[in-house]
């Protein structure tokens, strides 16, 4: 029973900080058809649905390293965990850049191929969320150790709070004046805050676990030699 309330626990901010994401981006697309006509609204659409196609690959990364990164700062093996999260934390680093950078430079053929008469609008608008990838793939990670520490849950629902009310405010302030354009530099602004907020707080976590380590190392008594 305590085992599947710590899961439910750790699990349940992850759910709520995805409404946030996938309302987000729901909001986005009915707001810019009501604005700025339905094609806009569905050039968003297909911008986003092109930026989610990258999750997928930091949601299989980041995941797959999850249950080693919560068993470690479980069981209060902070020198197993700092070494994970360098390896994994290398790995999406690496992964989030080459897949922005391929996302903008095949932007017009993926766009065209996939998207048809759409094509020109989507490659035109979907720079702000290839440049914002490395950042979502580095926040997906900090996400993945913020759920496994209790203090620090509640940072994922106030980061993507924050970003999903940062991506409102934009939108209705830039999209009668920049339409599709404005509706994915909004949505694209709205991940960075949440994501900076995230890797704040993963930061605060990682020198809270870095001072107990050297607190523990000087703690313990100094080797006596005999001669």
């Amino acid at each position: 029973a305590n085992a599947i309330g710590e899961i439910v626990r750790a699990t349940l901010p992850l759910g709520v900080a995805q409404l946030f994401v996938v309302a987000g981006g729901r909001v986005n697309t009915i707001l810019l058809s009501s604005i700025s006509g339905a094609a806009a609204g569905a050039g968003f659409e297909s911008c986003w649905r092109l930026y989610q196609l990258s999750q997928y690959v930091v949601g299989g990364l980041a995941t797959a390293a999850a249950p080693f990164m919560a068993e470690a700062l479980g069981s209060g093996r902070h020198r197993d965990l700092l070494r994970i999260i360098q390896r994994v934390g290398s790995l999406v680093l690496l992964s989030g850049l080459i897949l922005g950078l391929g996302m903008y430079a095949l932007r017009n053929p993926t766009s065209h191929f996939f998207f048809g008469p759409l094509g020109h609008q989507v490659a035109h608008a979907i720079t702000p969320l290839a440049i914002v990838t490395p950042l979502t793939f580095l926040g997906f990670l900090a996400t993945m150790v913020l759920a496994a520490s209790p203090p620090d849950r509640w940072a994922i629902i106030a980061a993507n709070a924050l970003g999903a009310l940062a991506n409102l405010v934009l939108l209705i302030v830039l999209a009668p004046g920049n339409g599709l354009s404005g509706g994915t530099l909004a949505s694209a602004i709205g991940l960075a805050v949440s994501q900076l907020g995230l890797l704040l707080q993963f930061a605060r976590l990682m020198h809270r676990l870095r001072r107990s380590r050297l607190v523990a190392t000087e703690s313990l008594p100094a080797p006596t030699i005999t001669l």
